[in-house]
């Protein structure tokens, strides 16, 4: 049982796991304000009641809520608990289309992230030349922002979730980089 517990664990970061552990405490708060019971399998009005709770009483956003609804499914597959996914119900993807329909027709469009381009990063490169920053942290900085943009990864991917430490499962190591004969490097 230990080496199940073990190779489960394994197969998700710390902070997917830590993911997995917000939806279910978010869940349970849900489960005790409205007495319900919070054993698997999670019957599906349950799981349109708890996404629409989460929208219009905790103002999560719907890509949080199809998330967490993701991370219940964890729960039922751990426990062995046959059902179908829980954000594939209808009325549960009309719950969600329509919270995100909602935050799209009230966002402010100054605070819409853009996605990143080669212009963008044009901008933050001299952004980044204009600061007050010492050569080396600037180059540090660029550095981190060329290997993201142009691996597409996120930051979160490339650096350490800890200025003093890191978790080798989740950190990008030397040893995670490969160098090919063709001048190709694989992450």
């Amino acid at each position: 049982c230990s080496d199940l517990e073990k190779l489960v664990m394994y197969s998700a970061t710390t902070k997917t796991w830590s993911g997995h552990c917000s939806a279910w405490k978010l869940f349970n708060e849900f489960c005790e304000t409205y007495r319900i019971s919070n054993s698997l399998p999670i019957e599906i009005k349950n799981a349109r009641a708890f996404a629409t709770w989460a929208v219009a009483k905790r103002g999560l956003k719907s890509s949080t809520v199809k998330t967490y609804l993701s991370s219940l499914n964890v729960a039922h597959a751990n426990s062995n608990s046959e059902s179908e996914k829980l954000f594939s119900d209808t009325c549960v993807k009309m719950i969600l289309k329509g919270a995100k329909n909602m935050e799209g027709a009230s966002s402010n469009s100054s605070s819409v992230r853009l996605p990143m381009n080669v212009d963008l990063l044009e901008v933050l490169g001299h952004k980044i030349s204009m600061s007050d920053w010492s050569p080396y942290s600037k180059q540090v900085v660029w550095s981190a922002c060329t290997v993201c943009f142009y691996s597409s990864c996120r930051m979160g991917e490339l650096l350490p979730a800890f200025e003093k430490g890191f978790d080798p499962l989740t950190t990008l190591l030397w040893e995670n980089i490969q160098f090919g004969d063709n001048k190709e490097i694989m992450l």
